[in-house]
């Protein structure tokens, strides 16, 4: 298939042939677009949703033109095969409250049980819906507090870890030079059309909104829970502000009609 990929010399259009590879960040809206991306492609090029299990996902099988999963990008690189890696970025404080808002909701428990193993998992859940906003903050526990530190700069850094400022910058670097696209949840429509123009204009199949959290008006109450929250989301903001001037710059160059 035609692409068109960001350079450093600026976008370039060539022939593919390689699978593209959801990166899916959780709550990114990324059932909406994981729906989108399954509209592209018929049943059978579409792998099994990644679990935690590789070898689940028969990596490198010739007609799987679609992998997708809460995976690292750390992880598709030792485990996958080339790809196209792509992925969604939200606001990470509206992420975080969305995260709690899904672990509150039990029509969300089967399957977000299975994502936090077993007991572990339903141990997360049981402190969730039977917490405040500021008690899910400052919870201890590691399968809750996995889930909303830093994550977005978890799932992309270079080593799967959010300690510091390095690791949002191997984040930023594998979104510039590593990912084949990245969009911005808050800018849904704009990410669309710059993910239509980079597969060369490939028309995209609309999508009704699944899974996306309407506006939040939960908020930390205590001093320890806005800590907390800051906390958790210092190197996330970071980066988040740092990949919005490179989309903006990249819309900028497609508006410009660069390729």
């Amino acid at each position: 298939m035609k692409i068109r990929r960001f350079t450093p010399d600026g976008p370039v259009k060539h022939d593919s042939e390689l699978p593209l590879v959801f990166i899916h960040i959780n709550k990114t809206a990324g059932t909406t677009f994981s729906h989108m991306l399954f509209d592209l492609f018929s049943p059978e090029q579409i792998a099994p949703a990644y679990r935690g299990d590789f070898s689940a996902l028969d990596v490198g099988r010739p007609q799987h033109r679609l992998y997708h999963g809460h995976m690292r990008y750390a992880d598709w690189y030792h485990n996958g095969v080339p790809a196209l890696p792509i992925c969604m970025l939200r606001d990470p404080e509206a992420r975080v409250v969305s995260q709690y808002k899904s672990f509150k909701n039990a029509a969300n428990a089967k399957d977000a049980q299975r994502w936090l193993n077993g007991a572990r998992g339903a141990k997360a859940l049981e402190i969730a819906r039977s917490s405040t906003f500021d008690e899910f903050l400052l919870s201890d526990f590691p399968p809750i507090r996995g889930h909303i530190d830093n994550i977005q700069v978890q799932f992309l850094s270079e080593g799967g870890a959010a300690r510091n400022e390095d690791d949002v910058q191997t984040a930023l670097r594998n979104i510039t030079d590593a990912l084949f696209f990245f969009g911005i949840t808050d800018r849904y429509d704009d990410a669309m059309n710059l993910l239509s123009w980079q597969l060369a204009d490939r028309v995209l199949p609309s999508s009704p909104s699944r899974n996306i959290s309407k506006p939040e008006t939960i908020e930390a109450v205590s001093p320890e829970a806005k800590a907390a929250l800051e906390r958790y989301t210092k190197w996330d903001k970071l980066l988040y502000t740092k990949a919005n001037a490179l989309f903006e710059e990249r819309l900028r160059q497609v508006a410009d009609g660069i390729v």
